[in-house]
């Protein structure tokens, strides 16, 4: 399996039995991930997402958005459920004009004692990239580095945690299954 150092972004191979939180970077020697905002240019979001063998949940956020902040609860259920799963990738993206920086994204994400993993997209290439034009939105991008899943906006009564967890699976069970061509699965 293919994941990208969140420290120096190079892409590294860990066996596909093995956590990818717990892999230590061949490149750098670093821990994979590192717990704290990681900046995210194209070229690192490409990595990210186009590179990876597995499935990516990415979400685009500012600090100010509510629905942003109430997402976050799903979000940690789905990140909680998929940690220890070595073909999942969770990317929370601050996204570029939201006004927030490195350190009031760290006291943020210390404060609320969030496990999941935060980037900060200064460039704005991912937030492009994706189509972001409102906040919070989120995507999943399939291990073919396709956009399949984009929503935009949140309410408690989506249970987004369970859909997402559904969503999720069903693409882990797919890419068990030989696709000869990228197919989009459904773009909202």
């Amino acid at each position: 399996m293919l994941i990208v150092c969140s420290h120096c972004h190079a892409t590294n191979r860990i066996p596909a039995d093995r956590k990818a939180s717990e892999g230590q970077c061949g490149s750098c020697k670093q821990q994979i991930w590192q717990g704290k905002p990681v900046d995210l240019s194209e070229a690192q979001f490409a990595k990210y997402t186009a590179k990876n063998d597995m499935p990516v949940v990415v979400d685009f956020w500012a600090s100010w958005c509510k629905p942003c902040r109430d997402e976050f609860k799903d979000l940690e259920k789905v990140y909680a459920h998929f940690k220890d799963h070595p073909k999942v990738e969770v990317l929370i993206v601050n996204a570029r004009g939201s006004g927030d920086t490195f350190a009031s994204i760290q006291t943020f994400q210390n404060q609320n004692n969030y496990a999941l993993p935060f980037f900060i997209d200064q460039i704005g290439l991912a937030t492009q990239e994706v189509g972001v034009e409102a906040y919070p939105t989120l995507g999943i991008i399939n291990n073919e580095g396709i956009l399949v899943y984009k929503h935009t906006g949140y309410s408690k009564a989506e249970e987004l945690d369970k859909f997402l967890i559904n969503k999720i699976e069903g693409l882990l069970n797919l890419s068990l299954i030989h696709i000869s061509e990228p197919t989009r699965l459904l773009s909202i």
